[in-house]
């Protein structure tokens, strides 16, 4: 909206968990209108938007950038989870990046040229210059915290079968030879 930067990338997650950014787009001062329209022209039928946590607070008007946002259409809207202290968002996006095991979980296309100047640049203490790397991360916390297997029933246990006359056959004493039965 007027005065705030807009920012935000277009991601496809592969059933592996692979995350593609494909795209880009970022605007600083632009309208909420404006900015609706630019994003509903990207994103030709993107099934979730996840707004930063800021865009929820009420403007000096009154109203959130996310009511303005949907009122031009955006929809649906999803808000971001505020981070705590220990930053939880850039250790998903360090995660993402360069996991503990095995390649990176995220694939960024060339056309993506502010993006990956963001991430290449940044220091992870700036305030400034990360828009898109903040739009980066919000998408990548919300997409962690998806389910994407189907639920799954849990397995029901078979009861517990215990055949008492063959125990009672092991012991001599319990058993009479002659008629198989207890004594």
């Amino acid at each position: 909206a007027e005065g705030h930067p807009a920012a935000g990338v277009w991601a496809a997650v592969s059933p592996e968990g692979m995350v593609y950014i494909y795209d880009e787009f970022s605007s600083l001062g632009s309208s909420a209108q404006r900015v609706a329209v630019d994003v509903l022209t990207k994103s030709n039928g993107i099934e979730a938007f996840v707004l930063s946590d800021d865009s929820w607070n009420q403007e000096s008007d009154k109203i959130t950038i996310a009511s303005k946002l949907m009122q031009f259409g955006l929809r649906p809207a999803v808000k971001a989870k505020r981070e705590n202290k220990s930053f939880a968002g850039a250790n998903t996006l360090k995660f993402y990046l360069k996991p503990i095991e095995g390649p990176p979980k995220i694939k960024i296309f060339p056309n993506c040229f502010r993006l990956i100047n963001e991430l290449e640049v940044l220091k992870w203490n700036d305030k400034l210059n990360d828009d898109l790397t903040d739009a980066l991360r919000y998408l990548l916390v919300f997409l962690s915290g998806l389910s994407w297997y189907p639920k799954q029933e849990k397995a029901r246990a078979e009861p517990f079968q215990i055949n008492l006359l063959d125990r009672f056959k092991a012991q001599e004493d319990f058993i009479n030879p002659e008629t198989g039965y207890l004594t």
